[in-house]
């Protein structure tokens, strides 16, 4: 629900963020061209592992604040001043912890805070749907399968980025087994979208989200309906 690269987060772990000679408290994104130096507390941290769903970089066109950044009420004119925003509060971390933030894979996700965790407390970025199959022992229970099902509230093309459903079914694919993909609304263009046989919408494309929300239970039943059929017909 964030788009403020973690720096809440790091002022609630005693870091402080100046305006020349003032601090800013309570820092929001909206200060972020306006700081000029960053104080990190005096006490070590323990080890960070962050585990991220998905790929996408802090800055850029597949940055936090240009795809995820929209999903959490940006406007097109807001998202070019966090872009700014976070451009420049990066570069103050380079300067100052030495590290340059705005390429690491998976620093995007969670409005960014896994850039500036990885950039100031050197916390370690880990694929975090690769480490939750390998725990649940996912590849070993792929083997004689015939057909994968999985879903989530917008299968699109983020979900190749690292996500959880196109995780799965990339790994389904490499296997030869059929995925199918449930998802709550569509796009009208899924060209983009790899690794899927199907893909059902869950929701009717003429409801609101929230008149979907509402009727689940029967959109859920007409969409495993629609699945049905399609097995039986396969």
């Amino acid at each position: 629900a964030t788009n403020d690269m973690g720096l809440g987060a790091l002022e609630a772990l005693g870091f402080r963020f100046y305006r020349d000679n003032q601090q800013i408290m309570a820092i929001k994104p909206m200060d972020f061209l306006s700081v000029t130096s960053i104080i990190s507390p005096e006490r070590e941290f323990p080890a960070i592992k962050i585990l991220c769903d998905v790929t996408n970089p802090l800055i850029g066109d597949q940055g936090a604040s240009t795809v995820f950044g929209p999903q959490k009420g940006a406007r097109p004119e807001d998202i070019e001043i966090l872009e700014k925003s976070f451009i420049h509060i990066a570069s103050l971390i380079k300067k100052e912890f030495g590290k340059d933030i705005t390429k690491v894979a998976g620093g995007g996700a969670a409005g960014g805070i896994a850039a500036v965790l990885y950039g100031v407390l050197d916390a370690e970025i880990i694929e975090g749907g690769e480490q939750i199959l390998e725990w649940a022992d996912f590849d070993q229970q792929l083997n004689g399968a015939h057909l994968l099902i999985t879903g989530e509230g917008k299968i699109d093309e983020q979900t190749n980025y690292g996500k959880g459903p196109g995780l799965v079914a990339r790994k389904a694919k490499e296997q030869g087994i059929e995925v199918i993909g449930l998802s709550g609304i569509l796009d009208s263009d899924t060209s983009k979208i790899e690794y899927f046989d199907q893909l059902i919408q869950i929701s009717t494309p003429s409801m609101s989200i929230e008149e979907s929300m509402n009727r689940t239970t029967e959109n859920l039943e007409r969409a495993s309906y629609h699945l049905g059929c399609k097995l039986k017909d396969a």
